[in-house]
């Protein structure tokens, strides 16, 4: 928004523009995948546990 305002742009254009860019984007074709390492997946949920002599909460189980 900053921009727009420094070039003395109206937010519709800037973001009439921005769409036109982003649908260049969107539209592409993405690339094979070839290789899904551990960041792209996720195993079940992070679990969370009371102890129940100090209060604290402590993780369990992690999401990845």
């Amino acid at each position: 928004m900053q921009a727009a305002r420094d070039l003395n742009l109206s937010w519709p254009v800037v973001m009439d523009a921005f769409r036109i860019a982003a649908a260049r984007v969107i539209e592409a074709p993405l690339p094979e995948v070839s290789v899904l390492g551990i960041d792209e997946t996720r195993r079940g949920r992070t679990r969370w546990e009371q102890d129940p002599d100090t209060g604290k909460w402590r993780l369990t189980r992690d999401r990845w």
